[in-house]
């Protein structure tokens, strides 16, 4: 290969690793059987060795090398592709329904719900809470707040904030009419989405403080909103939250106090989100 292919070889390839879905990092579909995933990486890991790279592409390359690496590492293993998927599957259905509520929406009013990608997380809920969506569903607007809320946390946004203006909007809607706010299958999906997620995260082993920040992100959530969360999608979440606070019930034993506190707090949470992990692990002793 001459000098000149390998540096457009080289380009190419560290465009593609700017991708965030990761079957596009490889440039692989959805489907991809494993052998055209670990093909796929060969080709691009190649592409982008450090050693085979001259000058200004070094670095470039180096960093790129290391998103592929990432996305090589969940697309090759089974448990974390699936969960993988499972993310892409439920943010693909946040968009579907984004799209919906800009038609519903309408005007300025619609960008709102589409500006996850260019502002933070605070902004836009200031803007939420401005906005006058005067004759808009008041359904629609609590299920685009708790949609762009599940989108905010994909992009690693604290929405504990979040939750004081979701409440109000969610207030105003349910002095209209509780019932078809309550019972709206746009919001029951909305909520299983955010669930979902939150499944995903749990299943990828996550520190003691992530687990503990996600608890009670959704234990004030539910207290703060009143919304009842899906029952079949609690009941999963729970099975996961149990394995976690097991596993960090095993370290606690041996370390600080402190760990040991946080592992209560994280209990607590779970309790309050109605996942009755106490009563597991009580049964578990008995």
């Amino acid at each position: 290969m001459t000098g000149a292919a390998q540096v457009i070889d080289t380009n190419k390839a560290i465009k593609m690793s700017k991708n965030e879905n990761l079957y596009d990092r490889l440039g692989v579909l959805n489907n991809a059987r494993p052998s055209e995933i670990e093909a796929a990486f060969k080709k691009m890991s190649g592409a982008l060795n450090p050693d085979r790279v001259r000058g200004e592409f070094k670095e470039d390359a180096r960093e790129a090398l290391e998103a592929v690496n990432d996305a090589y590492n969940i697309l090759s293993e089974p448990r974390l592709r699936s969960g993988y998927d499972t993310q892409l599957n439920a943010q693909a259905k946040i968009d579907q329904r984004l799209e919906e509520l800009d038609s519903i929406l309408g005007g300025s009013n619609a960008s709102i719900f589409r500006s996850a990608e260019t502002k933070s997380g605070s902004e836009i809920i200031e803007e939420m809470r401005r906005a006058e969506l005067k004759g808009i569903d008041p359904a629609a607007k609590v299920v685009a707040s708790i949609e762009l809320i599940t989108d905010m946390l994909k992009r690693g946004v604290d929405c504990l904030f979040a939750i004081q203006p979701l409440k109000q909007a969610i207030s105003g809607a349910l002095g209209n009419d509780k019932d078809a706010i309550t019972n709206s299958e746009f919001l029951k999906d909305a909520l299983k989405s955010l669930l979902s997620y939150h499944y995903v995260c749990f299943d990828t082993s996550p520190t003691l403080e992530q687990g503990t920040k996600m608890l009670k992100f959704l234990s004030e959530l539910k207290k703060e909103s009143g919304l009842d969360f899906p029952e079949n999608a609690l009941k999963q979440l729970g099975s996961k939250v149990l394995e976690f606070v097991k596993h960090q019930l095993k370290f606690s034993l041996d370390e600080s106090g402190e760990r040991a506190k946080e592992v209560l707090s994280a209990i607590t949470y779970a309790d309050e989100l109605g996942l009755k992990v106490s009563d597991e692990l009580a049964r578990d002793r008995s």
